[in-house]
């Protein structure tokens, strides 16, 4: 993603409701014009205590067709002392597959002793 696509990135507010961030997002996207039929580049976002935990995680992936097109970053340390990992690819956004996926991501995170941090997409595809 070129630099200049990052201001373009549509980030959603917390909530204790992830299908309410969900669907805030997908209304944020919407109203700047986006077309949702067409796949943008899409963005998921895990933390886990150690590396390792991190690498399982993400080799574990492969068991869930939905998560085996996106790409995988290890983004390294936070300041918390937690792994980032960051998950990317190009999706058709809708609540449906948002769903999916994050409940895949969960599923994944949690059983490394992760955890699932939310989403963000491109306006534009």
């Amino acid at each position: 993603m070129a630099a200049d696509d990052e201001a373009k990135i549509i980030p959603g507010p917390t909530f204790s409701d992830p299908t309410s961030s969900d669907r805030y997002i997908i209304d944020q996207i919407r109203q700047a014009g986006a077309d949702l039929s067409k796949p943008r580049h899409t963005r998921f976002f895990l933390f886990f205590p150690t590396e390792a935990q991190g690498h399982d995680a993400t080799a574990e992936r492969h068991s869930a067709v939905e998560l085996r097109a996106l790409d995988v970053t290890f983004v390294g340390k936070s300041i918390d002392g937690l792994w980032l990992v960051r998950l990317e690819g190009e999706i058709v956004v809708n609540e449906q597959a948002i769903a999916l996926i994050s409940g895949r991501l969960e599923a994944v995170a949690g059983a490394n002793s992760g955890g699932y941090d939310g989403w963000e997409a491109l306006a534009a595809p």
